[in-house]
């Protein structure tokens, strides 16, 4: 039977679903992260220590509700070459988010921490987004970055980024649960 379940009943046809042990570990995280709120917490843990050792640092950090961490650059130019120059120098490779996906002029570094990241990685991506700040001559923190630091309200309902919208929604949900409580 289970060669049965393997073979395409048309010959020269090719399947794309997953294999069924995928699905099932995929689905059995699922139903892990329903109910266990440690590794969002560890998760949230690390974005605000990011956060907080970048503004320390007077990087220009620019308010995020995700997990999404932005550091405005303001050039595409210097936003490219401060990518290459992390990943080149010292091993770190941080996403460039340029026109058309942000307007001109809010050209930003995207840093996604995980909860893997601990503080000592931490440390090494303060130090080299620091010196890679100074070789470019960068602006360090600057009045808009400060000014969009203040409280913001939440916007409930899914992002623009069709790839996270679930993710966020769900986050953003047990979120407002958590507080009602």
């Amino acid at each position: 039977m289970p060669e049965r379940l393997s073979q395409p009943k048309v010959p020269g046809t090719v399947r794309s679903a997953l294999p069924p042990p995928i699905c099932a570990a995929a689905t059995a995280s699922i139903r892990h992260l329903k109910v266990s709120q440690v590794e969002r917490q560890n998760h949230q843990d690390r974005v605000q220590r990011v956060k907080a050792e970048l503004t320390a640092a007077k990087l220009p950090v620019m308010a995020s509700d995700s997990h999404i961490v932005p550091v405005r650059t303001g050039d595409p130019a210097k936003c490219k070459a401060a990518s290459d120059m992390l990943l080149a120098e010292y091993g770190i490779y941080i996403q460039p988010i340029n026109y058309p996906t942000v307007a001109r002029g809010t050209e930003r570094l995207r840093i996604t921490p995980s909860p893997c990241h601990d503080d000592i990685m931490i440390g090494q991506l303060v130090a080299a987004l620091t010196d890679v700040w100074h070789q470019l001559g960068l602006p360090h923190e600057s009045a808009a970055c400060a000014a969009e630091k203040l409280p913001r309200k939440v916007v409930d309902g899914p992002l623009r980024c069709k790839g996270h919208r679930v993710l966020v929604h769900l986050l953003r949900c047990t979120a407002h649960k958590g507080r009602e409580t």
